[in-house]
């Protein structure tokens, strides 16, 4: 049987989104939202909007005179040894997590009986499937461990100045990082939202104004908009 071309919306797999009711002014009223996942020219164009944020305020915590460089980096008078060293253990605590991710020797997730094992298989089965996070939690929490431990030795035998140059730079890196992901998830809420369900009148009439929305009411788009993904049932349909 050939199915009928009106039969499947291909859009859906495309456009997929949800209708939210967004609380504003501290709650009190509601403003209903259609949240869609973006296209890949909106994914570019936010991808490269953020970028460029990331650079501009890369610039300004490179200057010692920016009020960013004065907020987020110690200056190097006053910056202390052991202060110092636990900020770039923490940014590395991140780096050192993902790395453990490919790296551990994290062993296989069990395997699953056959349809026909024994109820005997079974439960030594769903044993070691309840064990296994435990087991690997704590195989990547000694990875990590090793490593910081590793970090914390190097960095306690290098010169002042040089831990200086190097916390300057990972405050920096890590910061322009943090500010890109938030520029980029907000930028693709602002684009995905629209006043109607079929997805044709966008919410805001600029990223501006979207950008100038209370804190508390964005941070509602943005994670509106993370909760969308394409589900096998929607596929399927």
């Amino acid at each position: 049987m050939q199915v009928e071309k009106n039969d499947v919306n291909i859009n859906r797999l495309f456009y997929f989104g949800n209708k939210f009711e967004i609380n504003y002014t501290k709650g009190k009223k509601k403003l209903t939202a259609f949240i869609r996942l973006v296209g890949d020219a909106e994914l570019n164009r936010s991808r490269t909007y953020a970028i460029r944020r990331s650079a501009e305020l890369r610039a300004k915590l490179k200057d010692k005179n920016s009020d960013e460089s004065v907020a987020y980096i110690a200056s190097k008078d006053v910056a202390e040894k052991d202060t110092m060293i636990t900020t770039v253990l923490a940014i590395s605590y991140q780096t050192y997590t993902r790395e453990a991710l490919r790296e551990a020797e994290v062993p296989p997730v069990p395997t699953e009986p056959s349809s026909d094992s024994t109820l005997e298989q079974q439960e030594e089965y769903q044993k070691q499937v309840d064990a296994y996070p435990v087991q690997r939690n704590a195989i990547i929490s000694e990875y990590v461990e090793k490593k910081l431990n590793a970090e914390r030795e190097r960095l306690n035998s290098i010169s002042d100045s040089d831990l200086y140059d190097y916390y300057q730079k990972l405050v920096i890196a890590d910061i322009c990082e943090q500010e890109m992901y938030k520029i980029f998830r907000e930028q693709c809420a602002y684009y995905g939202s629209y006043v109607d369900e079929k997805y044709t009148t966008p919410l805001f009439s600029s990223f501006a104004e979207f950008d100038n929305l209370p804190t508390d009411v964005k941070a509602q788009f943005v994670e509106n908009y993370s909760t969308l993904d394409l589900s096998s049932d929607e596929l399927k349909k």
